[in-house]
């Protein structure tokens, strides 16, 4: 229904005699709104979360704190006040505990922004738990008596139904596809209960299903699966493969478009990346007759229905999500968002484009079907205090600076708790992503991921006192810090961070814990702790990287570098239309700035650029393991490997396998060592003691709410 015009002048004239009113009862408070000297209390405009009893117009009986209706209407209300100033006005949107629902993001531009002085801040209220949500809820509905015979006796006693929204319904596919490290479009939707999201009904319930048979009949589409129930899914109209169809590093999530049992095959809609190999390990998704668990779902587009088998521990309402993003930030200035819970979501939760001085902090994020947030092209701005769990395609992604100038972005994710945070795309989704130029990742607790924790690409990154463990549990290949393939990348370090329990955990699987991949060169490691960590520091083929004054425990080999662009690599070398070489003519190498910052960069493709030269490796210690693993063909004149660091070294002898296999924490380091090693291989002053950050940071379950 459209409102006569005349309701938005009667609104206007209300807000502005309401404002008057203010005024009469409180000066102060009214000058602050119309720029007068009284400045300093800040225009606390309230959001309920019951919508029923709330109005959109200023409150004169509420301590003069404005009240609104939705959080975008505050926006508005804000907006307002901010034109009718003739100074800068603090004002403070606040949400009251509950769930407060989004359709669509709040879209926050340079209008919106404060000052340095007096930002904007958007909070959470301090008494309970302030929801943002992009989702709605789902209302019961009849199963329809064609999914009855494809569901065993114990799924139709158990299986709930329910109407799909009418975009949801309409939705082509239930997923989307995921190449490799490409970041997908966004999914079509999620479900939700109270213990969090649900899952397609799959084949097999866990883990993957061998192959049995290729048959690539010059298409590379068609493959065979042991114990496959061709019959049922022949005709499943959105049926997915899911996996690792060659590499084990490389995942990705395919349309079935045939399922052919007189072939006793399925037929891709594409072929893999990679193609198909030998060993290749994948799971089926989105099919009613696997529809055999809790917690899996699927969707009848034809009837609008959504088929559920409950989770005893989710309990009712069924949600879906709906909202691409929770809030959108393009362009503003000086905005702070604290104090909030935000999760079903689409897309990320956060998306920042542009602009400064964005701060999120002490945020819950989660379930969300793409990153937690995202900030590109931003400057001196960042994540701090956050928890982070249960996304779809990594944690945080910071990507800004400018790369030719060597133009740090100063954005940052600091002290937050990032886990569980590669649901769907389950490789190079990492809970830390670092692009640009200058940014930081510090003081952070990362864990349980298939694949890595922190990646990144470009110059002049920090990455410190951060904790990691529990990731890589699916994979190989991978580090869990992790970048390669340019050798403009240079000017990372990686210090004081506490990377612990990182072995492949598959068959021949081999992990690392810092991974200079292909060629990476110009990076820092130092004064870090590993422990129970496979090949802690890999150099792989690259120059200029150090190593230095690390402490490896039961860690193993050490420090590694090889010459693979002399011997199985070298195409990546002198083929001009790879990554490497197009990276390096992407960059002014022979400009005065870089030459100044990296002064072997310029020539280097006239100085045997297959060779790995001048890395450096002092100062480490070792501790019950191999040292070094440095390959044939790399010339040890060419590296600075200092003489390892060994207990038998030294002249001490080493604590007790026992003891070293009981250390579970950093601080502990220097009481199960001793300070007679410690002080030898001059490693006593490390920060041992701020490099728990699982212990240091709050203890907060991502179920739990705000991290206040």
């Amino acid at each position: 229904m459209r409102r006569n015009p005349l309701w938005r002048i009667a609104i206007l004239m209300a807000l502005l005699f309401a404002i008057s009113a203010v005024g009469q009862s409180n000066p102060s408070f009214a000058q602050s709104l119309v720029g007068g000297e009284a400045k300093t209390e800040a225009i606390v405009i309230l959001v309920p979360a019951d919508l029923s009893e709330a109005v959109d117009l200023p409150a004169t009986s509420s301590g003069h704190r404005p009240t609104a209706r939705t959080l975008g209407s505050a926006l508005k209300l804000a907006r307002t006040l901010r034109r009718q100033s003739a100074e800068p006005v603090s004002i403070v949107i606040e949400l009251s505990a509950g769930v407060h629902r989004l359709k669509e993001p709040i879209e926050l531009t340079s209008d919106d922004g404060g000052t340095d002085a007096v930002p904007l801040i958007i909070r959470g209220t301090s008494s309970g738990t302030a929801t943002l949500r992009g989702s709605v809820v789902l209302e019961l509905t009849s199963l329809p008596s064609s999914h009855l015979t494809k569901l065993t006796d114990k799924a139709r006693a158990a299986v709930q139904a329910y109407r799909l929204p009418e975009f949801v319904r309409s939705a082509t596919r239930v997923d989307v596809p995921r190449v490799h490290d490409r970041l997908p479009d966004l999914i079509p939707f999620e479900v939700f209960d109270a213990a969090g999201p649900l899952i397609p009904a799959r084949w097999p319930n866990e883990g993957f299903a061998p192959a049995t048979s290729l048959s690539v009949d010059g298409s590379g589409t068609k493959f065979a699966l042991k114990g496959a129930n061709y019959s049922a899914w022949a005709d499943e109209p959105d049926l997915w493969a899911n996996g690792n169809f060659r590499w084990n590093w490389n995942y990705q999530t395919i349309p079935i478009v045939r399922a052919a049992p007189a072939d006793a095959a399925l037929e891709l809609a594409a072929p893999p990346q990679f193609g198909f190999g030998s060993d290749f390990r994948i799971f089926i998704s989105h099919a009613l007759s696997e529809l055999d668990m809790p917690g899996e779902w699927y969707r009848d587009r034809d009837t609008g229905t959504l088929v559920v088998w409950p989770r005893p521990e989710g309990g009712p309402p069924l949600e879906i999500s709906l909202a691409p993003h929770l809030f959108e930030i393009l362009g503003a200035r000086n905005i702070q968002i604290e104090n909030l819970a935000l999760e079903r979501v689409r897309g990320s939760a956060i998306k920042i484009e542009g602009g400064a001085n964005i701060a999120i902090r002490d945020v819950t994020i989660r379930d969300t079907g793409g990153v937690a947030a995202s900030i590109n092209n931003a400057r001196e701005s960042g994540i701090e205090s956050c928890n982070i769990a249960r996304t779809g395609e990594g944690g945080v992604v910071l990507s800004g600076g400018d790369r030719p100038s060597l133009t740090p972005a100063n954005l940052y994710v600091r002290d937050c708790r990032i886990r569980d945070f590669s649901r769907l795309g389950r490789m190079y989704r990492p809970g830390i992503r670092l692009d640009g130029v200058g940014n930081t990742a510090r003081g952070n607790y990362l864990c349980d991921a298939p694949h890595t924790a922190i990646s990144f690409s470009g110059n002049d990154h920090l990455i410190e006192l951060n904790e990691i463990t529990s990731v890589l549990t699916d994979t190989s290949d991978a580090g869990a810090i992790d970048t390669g393939r340019d050798w403009t990348g240079r000017g990372t370090i990686i210090r004081n961070n506490f990377l612990h329990d990182l072995r492949g955990q598959g068959e021949g699987f081999e992990v690392k814990g810092v991974y200079l991949d292909d060629f990476t060169s110009g990076t820092t490691v130092e004064g870090n702790v590993f422990l129970r960590v496979e090949q802690p520091v890999f150099i792989g083929g690259g120059r200029d990287n150090v190593a230095r004054k690390n402490v490896m425990i039961n860690s193993e080999p050490g420090v590694h570098i090889d010459g693979r662009g002399m011997t199985w690599n070298g195409e990546l070398v002198w083929n001009t239309d790879r990554e490497l070489r197009q990276r390096l003519a992407a960059m002014p190498i022979s400009s005065a700035r870089w030459m100044k910052r990296y002064p072997h960069l310029a020539d280097i493709l006239s100085d045997d650029p297959a060779r790995p030269k001048r890395n450096t490796a002092e100062g480490n210690l070792f501790v019950s393991g191999v040292p070094y693993r440095i390959y044939p063909e790399v010339e040890e004149s060419g590296q600075a490997l200092q003489q390892p660091l060994t207990p038998s070294e030294i002249g001490v002898s080493s604590p007790a396998k026992s003891r070293l296999d009981a250390l579970k924490t950093a601080r502990d380091i220097p009481t199960i060592l001793g300070e007679d090693i410690l002080s030898a291989a001059q490693l006593q002053g490390l920060p041992y003691d701020r490099m728990d950050r699982g212990i240091i940071l709050p203890q907060i379950n991502a179920d739990e709410g705000s991290t206040r």
